[in-house]
């Protein structure tokens, strides 16, 4: 017939107020006979109300149908119904199994061990009484309606026989409006497997989450005589949220090549989301050339928008620091730092050797002749040079010698003067070759380097039988 549109409608009437339950709107074809059940809740369908009842309503015109059969009507508690999340951690439990979970064989049990890596107790499959089938332990019903993902975990632990007789299977599945859904399965696993806490994202389409008549599911395929037990304990089931990082500089410029590293998952440079994360406190960083590293941690119990705010670098410069001689003891501070840094440096000499002084770059040096001593960064490379001697009567000569090298850096000329008559210098590159030599005979000499390439030099500095190192930079 075509008499206009109908609509077949079951509902629940609480306290006046309708709550739809099943809908059929304008149906071309028969509905074939079939059991329906429905979860009715407080919240969706007002079930907790003195004045509760269940109505089938026809609406439209008769002539648009034959007939409209129903039978059978059932409405009964559901005990234990859970939500999400679920948690199991089989405490507290009177009997071999937790009040509202099922099963087909005592071999499922209660065991106060704590072989999965929980605390006792923990539930197991044993070997004894010998059965040979399939056999499940079942959860209670877990209403997963409103959610299309969720994260699955538990703690696991098979202790097997090495040489099986028979082929078994172990398995966990969801079992979602009576079908069944794989979420993993070990097949003749010989010897066991070892403690474990495995996670898993259930999905709706490959697990059936969004199902209000949800549950999970332990199962045993094969003989018993196969192992000797299988354990499980902290069972969870939990809602999984989105994080998504918005990126600028200082100037509200977006930056969308960053490296972000959360929860130890590093994603690739310019992708901001990270999926699957449950609740719980995590700690995150934000890299980007240029850009001094943003490192923060954060609480998620939601769907997170995490806005940041990257500053440009400083400017880092070389603080580089060399020994001589190399065999006379060892020497700490070297590093980039950003200018007006105060830097420690320490020389430290080997047994049999003493600390001279330090030589180089040593305009920001606040002590020479101090072991410990600090360097405030100037903006540009600098070498400092950690001066050793095995000739203690040498040291204390020198703390009298005062010889000083300028300007540094320099272009055309460079002064050198002493206290004492400077036999003669040397200058040599960073690779170790003299590139000029000359005997002075003086206190004090000027010479021209504009023949040098630009670079850093050091000028050997011999007086009376002693020799200095200084280092100095040509500009050009």
């Amino acid at each position: 017939h075509d008499s206009g549109d109908y609509t077949l409608r079951v509902v629940a009437l609480a306290d006046g107020d309708e709550f739809v339950i099943e809908e059929w709107i304008n149906p071309t074809a028969n509905i074939a006979a079939d059991e329906y059940e429905y979860i009715l809740t407080n919240e969706d369908h007002g079930i907790s109300t003195d004045n509760f009842q269940i109505a089938f309503v026809f609406d439209g015109n008769t002539e648009n149908i034959n007939w409209w059969f129903i039978d059978d009507i059932s409405l009964q508690n559901i005990e234990n119904y859970k939500f999400i999340p679920y948690f199991e951690d089989f405490s507290d439990v009177v009997g071999d199994i937790p009040e509202g979970w099922s099963r087909d064989v005592d071999n499922f049990r209660i065991s106060n061990t704590n072989e999965a890596g929980g605390e006792e107790p923990e539930m197991e499959f044993f070997y004894d009484p010998m059965v040979d089938g399939e056999f499940y332990l079942i959860s209670p019903l877990i209403n997963t309606s409103g959610y299309d993902r969720l994260s699955f975990s538990y703690k696991n632990f098979l202790n097997a026989t090495t040489h099986p007789d028979s082929p078994y299977e172990i398995e966990v599945v969801t079992i979602a409006d009576g079908d069944e859904f794989p979420v993993i399965n070990w097949s003749t696993p010989g010897g066991g497997l070892d403690a474990e806490e495995l996670q898993f994202i259930l999905t709706n389409e490959d697990h059936g989450v969004g199902a209000e008549n949800f549950r999970l599911a332990f199962k045993y395929d094969g003989a018993s005589r196969e192992i000797t037990y299988w354990r499980f304990d902290d069972i969870l089931l939990q809602e999984v949220y989105t994080v998504t990082f918005e990126v600028e500089d200082e100037s509200g410029s977006v930056i969308d090549d960053a490296v972000i590293t959360f929860n130890s998952i590093e994603n690739d440079a310019g992708d901001y989301d990270f999926e699957d994360i449950t609740e719980g406190n995590y700690n995150f960083t934000v890299e980007r050339s240029g850009y001094d590293t943003y490192v923060d941690d954060v609480f998620i119990d939601s769907d997170t928008v995490i806005e940041i705010e990257l500053s440009a670098a400083e400017d880092l410069y070389e603080l580089s620091i060399q020994v001589q001689p190399e065999h006379g003891g060892n020497a700490s501070g070297e590093g980039d730092y950003p200018e007006g840094e105060e830097v420690t440096i320490t020389a430290t000499p080997n047994t049999g050797w003493a600390f001279v002084n330090w030589t180089g770059d040593t305009q920001n040096v606040d002590d020479v002749n101090s072991q410990t001593t600090t360097v405030t960064m100037p903006s540009n490379n600098i070498i400092i040079i950690a001066n050793f001697t095995d000739d203690v009567i040498y040291v204390e000569y020198l703390q009298d010698i005062d010889i000083k090298v300028y300007p540094n850096p320099a272009y055309s000329d460079i002064n050198i003067q002493s206290n004492e008559i400077i036999d003669k210098i040397n200058i040599v590159n960073t690779i170790g070759q003299v590139v000029f030599s000359k005997n002075i005979n003086a206190s004090e000499h000027i010479f021209n380097i504009e023949q040098l390439d630009k670079g850093t030099y050091f000028i050997q500095i011999y007086t009376n039988e002693m020799m200095f190192t200084k280092s100095f930079q040509v500009i050009k």
